[in-house]
């Protein structure tokens, strides 16, 4: 074999290496690339939408306790019942300041932070209504408390229930966006390595 024909075989294999090296080089920084995305977009993912629907299914727990709390206090009457419940209010009211704090922090958009902006002083409205039917119940006022409750609390409750249920749904449809990029990013990703794998079989030195 001529000396030149052996020049150009090695420089073709050497060529075809260095396009090949390149080649695997790119595709592996795009891979990185779209691992952190990924990545980005999970850990978003949990800390973001998943944690503000926890969170707002915690308080709207503990809301509803509260309330059947209530409606215990008039039932019962007797005053040891109503000191007992009222600890358990004051408790589960804790609690969901605790998850609202949650829920402030991690919601994203403008429209998620609307609603729990709205949702905080509708909870806290929910404070005196119900200190003044303990207040009644304890003073023996059974259908004062009654026509609280059955009136006042009753719409501030349905009101509240409406902005709990619009807080979940909210973080619901910011998970589904989330998920949905996820999914995007995922197909990009197939797509490049496919493509990658033509380019490298293409200029393979030993095609």
């Amino acid at each position: 074999m001529a000396l030149t024909s052996i020049l150009t075989i090695r420089n073709k294999l050497v060529a075809g290496f260095i396009i090949l090296i390149t080649l695997t080089a790119v595709t592996g920084i795009f891979s990185l690339s779209h691992i952190k995305m990924l990545s980005g977009l999970t850990t978003s993912l949990y800390n973001h939408p998943l944690e503000v629907t926890r969170a707002s299914l915690l308080a709207d727990a503990n809301i509803i306790r509260m309330h059947r709390s209530i409606k215990n206090i008039l039932l019962d009457k007797d005053i040891t019942t109503i000191e007992a419940e009222s600890r358990i209010i004051d408790a589960h009211e804790k609690n969901v300041y605790k998850q609202f704090d949650i829920v402030s922090e991690r919601t994203l958009g403008d429209k998620g932070k609307s609603l729990i902006a709205k949702t905080i002083p509708l909870f806290r409205a929910w404070k005196p209504i119900r200190d003044e039917i303990i207040m009644h119940m304890k003073n023996g006022e059974h259908e004062a408390a009654e026509t609280l409750s059955k009136g006042k609390e009753a719409v501030l409750i349905g009101d509240l229930d409406q902005r709990m249920n619009a807080l979940a749904d909210n973080a619901d449809t910011q998970g589904a966006s989330f998920f949905k990029m996820a999914q995007a990013r995922s197909e990009d990703r197939s797509e490049e390595r496919r493509v990658g794998k033509e380019c490298r079989s293409r200029w393979s030195p030993y095609h």
